[in-house]
């Protein structure tokens, strides 16, 4: 990512993208996954390869869980991850 980029926020607000946060949002979906195959920093590095500016948390969340799903090939925790994303962001939106 070359420059500042910024997300929309679910509250409609601008913020600077802070690898550290989805790195971290990733990580608590993580709990009981095999450490061996699933890793938060890779994967957040491959979701942030697919950032535009003014993308939206909500889709930040689709393209991880998407990622994942894509990732799911090389260790079937990939897709519980998937799916722990995509409930979560459910969560959010309806919440």
């Amino acid at each position: 990512m070359a420059g500042q980029m910024f997300v929309v926020k679910r509250d409609g607000r601008s913020q600077e993208v802070k690898f550290d946060n989805i790195t971290k949002r990733i990580r608590t979906l993580c709990d009981g996954l095999d450490p061996r195959f699933i890793d938060p920093v890779p994967v957040t590095q491959k979701v942030v390869e697919g950032f535009y500016n003014g993308i939206s948390t909500a889709q930040i969340d689709t393209l991880a869980a998407e990622t994942c799903a894509y990732m799911s090939q090389k260790h079937p925790d990939f897709s519980t991850l998937a799916a722990r994303i995509a409930v979560s962001n459910l969560h959010k939106c309806l919440g």
